[in-house]
């Protein structure tokens, strides 16, 4: 094992018989997963350098943390970025709206300050993210259904596929679900033309989405393919934590819920060894979503209507206004059934 010793000041890496020489009092620690944090006051040397972040991990972990920044152009926000974000988020000129329907009738003031304090990813989903999606359910669903929960076992990461009819709804009332549940919520796919604000932004990244480039050159469509990829095995079986992902690039717009070839291959294009355990490895379950009263329904018409004559091009704003309307138009009951995730043997019959 390698000892990694950090703080804001100092960081080294040493070897284990150098360990002896340290004068460590521990003060506390915390597992997560192949990572054991210690709380510490280290002496070496009459120097000390106290309440410092002692991080035992082992070489295949090292290595795995030093090739992390190959995801920084994709990736959610780490821990240390969410603090930053709050307190942007709180101070954006867009606040008051979003905060205005999350918690009616509340100071926004108090608001402010709350919202500016938190610190990690797990308040901003407890504190906000939890409360969105019960004012979504409260106003816009008569009956919200969950099935399939108790096939999900809480120590697997899984990557979810889900039919795709709303741009936020499909993975936010599942993240909503999973939490209420006690379960880890997921990362999310999120495509990069929606990343159009500083404030959907910091609030997608704050909230576990990654982005997915869309479009280009054949040969940047393949970078960008193997890049998603080779993330989402990343986060699945080295972080252990779970994905969603749509079916399909964009919302199906005919009510045809039909999966995108290209996405399975996209999943096997980081693991191309084997593609029966390339697939078997990612644990893979499906789910279906049912909105009684269709998300978006005549935006969606329009853009069918129109795409029949030609070709059809978003006005500026358009995927925004597809996001509000999606959020707070009436969608009576709602279902989500979650299915077994599909076992090796599945895979291997298709073959």
């Amino acid at each position: 094992e390698i000892v990694k010793i950090a703080n804001l000041k100092f960081l080294s890496v040493i070897s284990p018989s150098a360990i002896s020489q340290l004068d460590v009092t521990i003060e506390k620690t915390k597992t997560n997963g192949s990572l054991t944090h210690i709380k510490a006051s280290v002496e070496n040397d009459g120097l000390c350098y106290s309440k410092m972040s002692l991080v035992i991990i082992n070489n295949n972990t090292l290595n795995t943390m030093e090739q992390n920044n190959k995801f920084d152009d994709i990736r959610p926000y780490y821990s240390d970025e969410v603090p930053a974000a709050m307190q942007r988020i709180a101070a954006s000129d867009g606040f008051p709206i979003v905060a205005s329907y999350v918690f009616p009738d509340q100071d926004i003031k108090q608001l402010r300050a709350m919202v500016a304090g938190l610190k990690t990813t797990e308040e901003f989903q407890s504190k906000v993210m939890a409360q969105f999606n019960e004012q979504v359910i409260k106003r816009s669903i008569t009956e919200f259904t969950v099935e399939g929960m108790d096939m999900l076992q809480k120590d697997i990461p899984y990557l979810y596929v889900s039919n795709h009819r709303d741009i936020v709804l499909d993975s936010s009332l599942l993240q909503y679900k999973l939490h209420t549940h006690g379960f880890q919520t997921t990362e999310i796919t999120f495509g990069a033309n929606l990343m159009s604000t500083p404030l959907i932004i910091d609030i997608g990244k704050s909230n576990k989405m990654f982005r997915v480039e869309r479009g280009g050159t054949p040969k940047e469509f393949y970078r960008c393919s193997m890049h998603l990829s080779e993330y989402i095995r990343h986060v699945i079986t080295e972080k252990h934590s779970s994905v969603w992902i749509a079916q399909r690039n964009g919302r199906t717009k005919d009510g045809r819920d039909k999966t995108d070839q290209g996405i399975i291959k996209m999943f096997g294009m980081s693991y191309t060894d084997d593609k029966i355990q390339s697939l078997a490895s990612l644990n893979i379950v499906p789910i279906s979503v049912s909105y009684e009263w269709e998300s978006c329904d005549y935006l969606k018409t329009f853009e069918l209507y129109i795409s029949r004559q030609q070709k059809y091009i978003k006005r500026p704003g358009e995927d925004v206004t597809s996001i509000l309307t999606g959020i707070t138009q009436p969608k009576g009951r709602v279902h989500f059934e979650i299915c077994p995730a599909i076992t090796r043997e599945e895979l291997a019959a298709l073959d």
